[in-house]
């Protein structure tokens, strides 16, 4: 009776060993790498803090402070391979769709020099400007600290204009001129797609 049962116990044991031996075996990774960098159009410096990843995966990582970035993601096999989009995104850059790069178990693929541009931020000013009468005038020139941009007011003493900035929100002076008239200013706060309007300017002649 003993001498029957054996066998049935040694294949049981040898079934056992099989499937520890399938959990315990780690599994196979297949790792496809990219790297490449990313720099900023108008001034050609590296631009650190974007985000990098491909179309169909979750990998994702952020270039370092040169704009370098190593991303790598996971196949399913060691033979795969597969065609992918590299998508770069960054607050206050446009993001951009870059392919198609084939990506392979076990390879590195190296990938051009990605320039990213910036927003355009455009913000809007208006106002007025009187004398200290109250009345309204014209043709005083208004203009912005650190802005090329200027307008002058209309005969209804008003003004209203755009502006592009360089950030979602920017602290700026405007001035307001007129000849015989003395200089005024105020500080505000752009926003981008906003209108500020600025406090009444009063003129006051010159003595």
């Amino acid at each position: 009776m003993r001498k029957s049962i054996i066998p049935f116990i040694v294949i049981f044991i040898l079934v056992t060993l099989s499937c520890d031996k399938d959990i315990l075996s780690p599994k196979s990774i297949s790792l496809a790498t990219l790297k490449g960098n990313v720099i900023e159009s108008v001034n050609q410096m590296p631009l650190s803090e974007v985000t990098v990843s491909v179309s169909n995966y979750t990998e994702s990582v952020q270039t370092d402070s040169m704009g370098q970035y190593t991303l790598q993601v996971e196949l399913e096999t060691s033979t795969s391979s597969e065609q992918v989009t590299l998508i770069t995104w960054k607050l206050g850059y446009v993001s951009s769709q870059i392919g198609y790069f084939t990506i392979k178990a076990n390879k590195t693929v190296l990938i051009p020099t990605i320039p990213m541009d910036c927003y355009s931020y455009m913000a809007g000013v208006s106002g007025n400007v009187i004398d200290t009468t109250g009345s309204p005038l014209d043709n005083v020139l208004i203009s912005l600290s650190n802005h090329a941009v200027t307008s002058f007011t209309d005969n209804n003493g008003e003004f209203s204009f755009s502006v592009e900035i360089s950030n979602p929100t920017e602290n700026v002076t405007v001035i307001a001129t007129k000849p015989f008239y003395q200089e005024a200013q105020y500080s505000v706060t752009l926003e981008y797609d906003q209108t500020t309007v600025v406090p009444t300017f009063v003129l006051k002649l010159l003595p």
